[in-house]
């Protein structure tokens, strides 16, 4: 019996080093979690930092990945979440990043984050999803809606309603968000 592929959604940002490197090692360590394909991946963006503005314009970029559930029936949907985004982590941790030493905000090699997986909502110590900030960020949902239109953000609806309620601009692959 095949199982059934719960998609989830990743973001990519980094502003140091060679960003479009880092990102294809990333998006091909992905692709080699057990049970994980690589849907499709967003074009890359150049956004400027957002809380700490004295820093490199960062890049981002969005992920579509198709995770097949191993048993459907006994599987704790919140429990394969928190399990995908630690082994995110373990990769974003392999490709230099270190969370202890980087402010918040501040200019890094490489940040992953999990947007959705599936249609859950819930917030845990490990994972809150939909990811808490997304629906206020352009630089997230510009390139989700350029991979997933018709995407409904769980809880908050389709994303074009949300990016309407944004102000921003996108000019030559560069969000400004105002």
């Amino acid at each position: 019996m095949e199982h059934p592929h719960i998609p989830a959604y990743i973001s990519l940002g980094g502003n140091i080093g060679d960003i479009a490197a880092t990102f294809a090692m990333a998006v091909e360590r992905i692709a080699r979690i057990p049970r994980v394909r690589i849907g499709a991946c967003s074009s890359l963006y150049m956004t400027e930092p957002q809380g700490m503005p004295a820093q490199p314009w960062f890049h981002n970029q969005v992920v579509r990945l198709l995770y097949a559930a191993p048993d459907s029936d006994s599987s704790n949907m919140q429990d394969l979440a928190e399990f995908f985004l630690e082994v995110l982590l373990e990769i974003e941790t392999g490709l230099g990043r270190s969370r202890s030493n980087t402010q918040r905000f501040g200019p890094r090699s490489l940040d992953i984050d999990l947007l959705s997986f599936g249609d859950i909502i819930c917030d845990t110590p490990l994972v809150t999803l939909p990811h808490p900030r997304m629906h206020t960020r352009a630089f997230i949902l510009v390139p989700l809606l350029e991979i997933a239109p018709d995407f409904l953000v769980p809880g908050l609806g389709p994303i074009q309603r949300l990016l309407d309620r944004l102000r921003f601009s996108v000019e030559d692959g560069k969000i400004y968000q105002h």
